[in-house]
């Protein structure tokens, strides 16, 4: 493309994106704010980077900053910062400019009108704003238009309908197969029509790597919270689970509780929720459990082993999640097992009806995917939702994720088939596509440009990593998943240690990139959810500078970043500013390792688009929320 008309594009995109009216920027004023904040007692709790650069300046980031030693491993191991203050008596970057090289530029402004530049090259724990640097890889590596694909293959003939054999899904790592498009692949093999399936269901899970042999997602968090949900090539509804509580028919009744969209082999329901008096309290609280055994209809409570909760608290129309540390209870001979929503108590067998197999937690982990485990999966989990909600609530809604991923999502497929009208007559397995079977759907996601966008804009962990996964066996060599034989079908399986390995390298050979702000680079994973992982404010701010100047990247990787008051992370920042900053950024948040950072690119009359990073790592006496607020703060002073 021409120069002059990617230049008219962008200003087309800044009038479109950038609403508010900016004012002139003043860079003096926030160096001079920010090194009165270095002399303080209260900058002796906190370590910094923060990097402003306009997009057309010189990316490199400044080298005249002393970084931490890092380990053996090439990464900064500890999670408490270096402390502040001995940094600061020894860096010589007081705002000085984002250059390629040591001492290309000083403090003084003239070097590079619009700069800012405070500790460019520590390393520090960047949090979400890690996804930044997958969704940018990822759509350099692949395009915009990009999509993944779930395959559907049978290994024998149809008839009248009928599907003499057995129907294999097989996930090709789609981040975002929900419920709706979940039905949509089930109405589309239905079209095909498939009605009975004689053999089996099998999940061909192996597209990515078995978990145990993934040193990554063995280091993820192990919660219960959606925001660490397991990593699986088929997931389906970022593998969590809906939980829906309504008041029922009057106080004293039995609440309304069930799961959304559909119940499923997997879950079970012990519905210990009463409706209140109108306008009083609502106090409930959801525990998930494991059950060993099958899920027989003589399946008892006392099978029942809970993995852990959180309580819902609510004193009017808001509910908030707490973890709870009072340890599982187990549960009472009283309650009953039910498979989807509950009003009144009754044992319920498999919404499957009849003979319905069992759905379980899969494969052994580390073991290979055959069809070997086909009748033996037996494990799934209860959903214990205990409480109160008044009788004039609205109905409320909590997530959680599963804590056996493939056999959650094969339990919605199956369900998903059934709802279609397809009839699978055998059990559901894992296994692998055999090599005589042919294809029957191929099940494209949707494209690139979309999921970068509920990455960035919702934060979306699984997303990121799922996409990081998917990375790591991008190559010149690599098979795509437009084949039409099984034997095409075979790719190398993905992991999030290597997806990640590939991001550090990726983003550590930038162009540009000088290489004392390159070494300290280190990625474990795409989403930031790892506190080992470290990023610096110059490499950042060089990437969002290549990504406004490469046309392929910038309308998606822009239109995925939220501005205040918006849908995504900033619509609570600056809620009390008139007008709101011109401001499009990413967020990222740990609360065990106090983190807050905040990147992308803000607008100002004088200086164009200027691309910025703020990382912030706490100690003792800083909260997220300060963090917050003194980003805010030097946002707007940059723009006062």
């Amino acid at each position: 493309m021409h120069r002059w008309s990617k230049a008219l594009v962008a200003i087309c995109l800044l009038g479109t994106i950038f609403r508010a009216p900016a004012a002139l920027a003043s860079p003096a004023d926030l160096r001079a704010e920010i090194e009165r904040f270095q002399r303080s007692e209260r900058a002796a709790g906190l370590a910094f980077t923060a990097v402003f650069s306009p997009v057309t300046a010189d990316p490199g980031p400044a080298e005249g900053t002393p970084a931490a030693a890092p380990t053996q491993g090439g990464a900064a191991e500890s999670t408490v910062p270096a402390t502040p203050a001995t940094d600061a008596a020894t860096d010589t970057a007081k705002g000085t400019a984002v250059g390629r090289t040591a001492g290309s530029s000083s403090g003084n402004s003239a070097a590079c009108p619009g700069c800012v530049s405070f500790h460019p090259d520590r390393p520090l724990i960047p949090a979400s704003v890690t996804k930044l640097v997958t969704t940018s890889a990822a759509l350099e590596a692949w395009g915009p238009r990009h999509l993944f694909h779930t395959q559907v293959w049978s290994d024998g003939r149809i008839r009248r309908g009928v599907l003499d054999g057995n129907l294999i899904v097989r996930g090709g790592g789609d981040p975002f197969l929900v419920t709706e498009r979940l039905w949509l692949l089930a109405h589309e093999l239905q079209l095909k029509g498939v009605t009975e399936v004689t053999g089996r269901l099998v999940i061909d899970l192996g597209a990515f790597v078995p978990e145990a042999a993934d040193t990554a997602r063995l280091q993820r968090e192990d919660s219960d919270r959606p925001y660490a949900a397991g990593l699986s090539p088929l997931t389906v509804n970022f593998n969590a689970i809906t939980v829906r509580v309504e008041p029922g028919a009057g106080p004293g009744e039995a609440a309304f509780v069930g799961f959304d969209p559909f119940p499923c082999a997997y879950l079970r329901l012990v519905n210990r929720v009463r409706t209140g008096a109108p306008g009083g309290k609502t106090a409930w609280s959801v525990r998930l459990a494991q059950l060993d055994g099958s899920w027989a209809a003589s399946s008892t409570p006392a099978e029942i082993t809970a993995r852990g909760g959180a309580e819902i608290r609510s004193s009017g129309a808001g509910v908030g999640a707490e973890r709870s540390s009072d340890p599982a209870h187990p549960t009472d001979p009283a309650d009953t097992l039910t498979s989807g929503h509950d009003g009144a108590p009754t044992l319920s067998a498999s919404p499957m009806g009849g003979d319905a197999p069992s759905i379980g937690s899969g494969p052994p982990r580390g073991a290979a995917a055959t069809l070997e485990y086909a009748d033996s999966l037996a494990h799934g989990e209860v959903v214990i939702v205990e409480g109160v909600i008044a009788a004039d609530a609205e109905p409320q809604f909590e997530y959680r994720s599963v804590e056996h991923p493939d056999a959650f999502s094969a339990a919605l497929i199956r369900t998903f088939l059934a709802e279609a009208g397809i009839t699978v007559r055998g059990a559901t397995v894992f296994g692998s596509i055999p090599r005589k079977a042919s294809l029957l759907l191929d099940f494209p996601s949707l494209p690139l440009a979309d999921l970068v966008g509920s990455t960035n804009r919702h934060s979306n962990n699984l997303m990121a990593d799922l996409l990081a996964m998917s990375l790591s066996t991008t190559s010149p060599v690599a098979k795509g998943w437009e084949t039409t034989t099984a034997a095409d079908a075979v790719q190398v399986p993905a992991s999030l240690s290597h997806g990640a390995r590939v991001l550090t390298r990726w983003l550590r050979d930038a162009e540009g990139l000088a290489p004392r702000s390159a070494q300290e680079i280190v990625l474990h994973d795409g989403s930031g959810l790892s506190p080992r992982n470290r990023l610096t404010g110059a490499a950042l701010v060089h990437l969002l500078q290549r990504d406004w100047n490469d046309f392929r990247i910038q309308p998606a990787l822009l239109a995925s970043l939220p501005g205040p008051g918006e849908e995504g992370t900033l619509r609570r920042r600056w809620k009390e500013v008139d007008p709101r900053p011109p401001v499009r950024a990413k967020t990222g948040t740990l609360g065990d390792h106090p983190t807050s950072a905040l990147a992308g690119y803000l607008v100002d009359r004088r200086h164009g688009v200027v691309a910025f990073a703020l990382i912030m790592n706490g100690r003792s006496g800083w909260s997220v929320a300060e963090m917050q607020a003194l980003q805010d703060a030097w946002i707007l002073k940059y723009l006062q």
